[in-house]
């Protein structure tokens, strides 16, 4: 049989999916290859090597995102480093969103609660991990304007094209 290692990392690819969708965010898989000589034929062994971490929960309280938002949500926890990098941009999506929803002063507050050994899946025991995303919307501006002190040079006009935002290359 011939290696095809793109096969390989798409095995892997539907493996680390597969623990997402059970509710594993953290879920890591590695794809590891090995090789040693036995009676002058070299042999090969392809081996993963998956870390399913704890059960994760996403609780959002105070205002229910959209869809898109929660999905963002969900993606910043799997490629996360740390917690301290996962809460900075989970209170940077729920900030963004509620201030293009007209929410100008959100409080947005992340933490983080783990049970050890709390959850049986699968005949094992996970430790569960929920992160709280406490948010307090404050008012709905329905109106916003923008106004510019100084800027002599440069007129309202002009300093309003700079702030202009096109959303399809904003990513």
């Amino acid at each position: 049989d011939r290696f095809d290692f793109v096969r390989w990392q798409e095995s892997r690819d539907r493996i680390e999916e597969a623990l997402w969708q059970l509710g594993f965010l953290e879920a890591s898989v590695r794809a590891r290859r090995s090789s040693q000589v036995a009676e002058g034929v070299e042999r090969v062994a392809l081996q993963f090597d998956v870390r399913a971490g704890p059960r994760t929960i996403l609780d959002v309280q105070g205002y229910r995102p959209p869809r898109r938002v929660w999905r963002a949500m969900e993606a910043a926890w799997r490629r996360a480093v740390g917690d301290v990098f996962l809460f900075e941009e989970l209170t940077d999506l729920m900030r963004r969103h509620l201030v293009e929803e007209g929410f100008l002063r959100p409080v947005v507050a992340v933490d983080v609660v783990v049970v050890l050994d709390a959850v049986r899946f699968e005949g094992e025991r996970f430790s569960e991990k929920r992160i709280i995303v406490r948010i307090e919307p404050g008012p709905r501006f329905r109106d916003r304007a923008i106004q510019f002190a100084g800027g002599q040079r440069l007129g309202p006009t002009q300093l309003s094209r700079l702030l202009t935002v096109d959303r399809a290359n904003d990513a």
